[in-house]
Parts: structure tokens; sequence; C-alpha cells
């Protein structure tokens, strides 16, 4: 796309096509950005139309089509939105960081309380994110993050009452099992419980 760069710089000496220029290397820019220093010629047809001097002339001249005039406002909108403080992370490092975030809690206490519940939790977010976001490099605000977090946490989650009950009946059982089974190994399981547990009333969880 070298010779594409060249004649967008040429037409910006045109005082006729120059704002068409300049909307076209914002296209341009934008794309190479998201593509990781590629512009796909599909991805730039869609978005700018091209219109030919004609015969035997190879000049031409480039302007945002109707769908380019839109990915511009978008890009003008978060501009602005990043000056004003906003935050954006694309959708395929939230779900990198999420999948790390299940690694992680497969790991915590001594067996799989609470941690496969929370990795579960995790992987489920990382699946809504691909549902919903198939271009995972389409970026997205913090909030939006937060708000589809929440949905996933209500839907996935069982309240706080209900995990604490669960938490002090396996606990009743474990310890019915200290006297007859073996009873280092049910002592770190109530430990860990009941370690969950109090999480769970403090809030930190």
């Amino acid at each position: 796309m070298g010779k594409l760069y060249d004649r967008l710089q040429k037409q910006l000496k045109s005082e006729e096509h120059k704002k068409d220029a300049e909307d076209c290397l914002k296209i341009y820019e934008k794309l190479k950005e998201i593509n990781n220093g590629s512009v796909w010629s599909l991805q730039w047809q869609q978005l700018v139309d091209v219109r030919f001097k004609g015969f035997p002339s190879d000049d031409r001249t480039y302007k945002p089509s109707k769908l380019g005039y839109v990915f511009l406002k978008g890009i003008e909108e978060k501009k602005e939105e990043r000056e004003s403080g906003v935050r954006y992370i694309s959708v395929q490092m939230a779900i990198m960081s999420h999948l790390s975030d299940a690694q992680e809690c497969m790991n915590l206490d001594t067996g799989n309380y609470p941690g496969i519940s929370r990795a579960d939790l995790h992987i489920n977010f990382a699946k809504k994110l691909i549902l919903k976001y198939p271009d995972t490099d389409v970026e997205v605000t913090d909030d939006e993050l937060n708000e589809l977090w929440k949905e996933i946490s209500n839907t996935s989650f069982r309240s706080k009452t209900e995990l604490i009950q669960q938490c002090l009946s396996d606990i009743i059982n474990k310890t019915e099992r200290v006297t007859t089974g073996n009873v280092s190994h049910s002592v770190v399981s109530i430990k860990a419980m009941a370690t969950y547990c109090l999480k769970i009333i403090n809030g930190e969880i």
C-alpha cells in the first residue's frame, strides 16, 4: 500500500480534493493501526471510493464512501472521549486478560474451592465477548466491559447467601468425617471453606 500513501500525499496538494485526501489519510492511518501496520485492500475498498481521471492517465482521486464517513465519525468521537479521560481497550486484550485470570483462579486455595467457580466466570466472560464482538480488534470502554461483567456475574454466579449456605453445609459434612477419615486432609479442606465464607461475608468475593 506504499503507492496508495504516495497518491494520497499527492492529492493533498490539490485544493479541490485536499479535504478528501485528509479524510482518507485518517482512515488509512486507523486501518494501519488496527491491522498491525497493514492496510488491507478489502477494508480500504469498503471505506473509500476511487475516481479515475481516465485513459491514458493513471491519476486518481480518493474520497470516503458512505461507510467511510461513518468510520471517520467513530474515530473522531473516540478521540474526543480519550481526551476527556475515557479509557478504551481492545476486545482481544480483554479476552486474553480474563483467560489469564481464569488460569490464576484454578490455582487458588487447596482444591477446587473456590478457584474453579471463579475460573468458570472468567471463561464465560471471554466467550461472551467473542460472541458479542466477532471482530476482536475493535475497542470498547471500561464501562462497557464492566456492564457486561455484571451481566455475566448475575447470571452465572449464585447469590452470596446460597454460597455461604453451601460452604457451611460442606464444613459440617467435613467435620463429621474428621474422626473417621484422613484428619489432616479434612482439616485443610475445612480451613479453606471457612476462609472462603469469611471472604464472602466481608464482601471480598
